[in-house]
């Protein structure tokens, strides 16, 4: 077999190989941003540019929807008892921000 027909035959079989999807999807996600970064700069020199990629939506299960919930009702009634935010927050492994929505939500009173 000559060295053209061998290459031609790897190629061949390359392709048609059932974990080449994964390997060509794994390059090109290892690859493609910095690609695109430097096509970006190519293009827009001297420029600041920001992406925002969303995390990947995950599935919520109905037993973390129950222990967002009692954690919800927890926040809430540490409020209620008149604990301060930053303190629930610290303590729940929340953002205070979560802490004056589920204030809100639940209707407590705010804590100086």
């Amino acid at each position: 077999m000559s060295t053209s027909n061998l290459i031609t035959e790897i190629a061949r079989r390359t392709a048609a190989h059932p974990d080449m999807e994964s390997a060509v999807l794994g390059a090109v996600r290892s690859a493609l941003p910095i690609v695109l970064e430097a096509v970006i700069r190519e293009m827009y020199p001297g420029e600041t540019l920001s992406l925002y990629v969303p995390k990947a939506p995950r599935q919520v299960t109905e037993a973390r929807r129950q222990e967002r919930a009692a954690r919800d009702q927890r926040i809430a009634a540490s409020i209620a008892a008149g604990e301060a935010l930053d303190n629930i927050a610290e303590r729940e492994r929340v953002s205070k921000r979560h802490a004056r929505r589920v204030r809100a939500r639940f209707g407590g009173h705010r804590t100086p």
